[in-house]
């Protein structure tokens, strides 16, 4: 679809493309994947962790329920101090 210069849909179609070529060759962007990835495997532990661990600690360890909420605490809290140390 040709579009008029200005048109919404013509810049939106224009803003795509750099896009959708990055996503459609991700070996031509090594550092993409790469971030793309450990991004993924990342967090998805961390949500797994999130999940698992009240059974785990109520459950198998027989703790109370208030530990598990001050280790999830000290974990997420710890994430983004650890970040803050690492980028310096």
């Amino acid at each position: 679809m040709i579009g008029i210069a200005g048109d919404a849909r013509t810049a939106r179609y224009r803003g795509l493309v750099p896009h959708a070529r990055q996503l459609s060759s991700p070996a031509a962007f090594p550092l993409f994947s790469r971030l793309h990835f450990g991004g993924a495997f990342t967090s998805t532990s961390f949500y797994a962790y999130l999940t698992a661990s009240p059974f785990i600690f109520t459950q198998i360890l027989h703790r109370p329920a208030t530990e598990v909420g001050r280790y999830c605490l000290a974990v997420m809290s710890g994430v983004p101090i650890g970040s803050f140390a690492a980028s310096r």
